[in-house]
């Protein structure tokens, strides 16, 4: 889970990093929708990633459990 301070490094990062590829202008209110864009794509990689979570760990405990049998070596 992100703090604050690490969300706003990521946040600012990716922003200089969006506004100099493409030559944009740094202005306030361009900042506040980046922003804005920027945690609501957040919250819907951990919504995505926390339903997921449940069927990867099933997917790689049957994973393990090949590899253990031994025949496959």
């Amino acid at each position: 889970m992100f703090t604050g301070a690490e969300f706003s490094r990521y946040s600012n990062q990716y922003y200089y990093a969006y506004i100099t590829k493409h030559r944009l202008e740094d202005t306030e209110e361009f900042r506040t929708m980046f922003n804005r864009a920027f945690y609501f794509g957040a919250q819907y990689a951990m919504r995505t990633s926390s339903e997921l979570s449940p069927h990867i760990a099933r997917f790689m405990e049957f994973v393990m459990w090949l590899t253990e049998r031994g025949e496959y070596e």
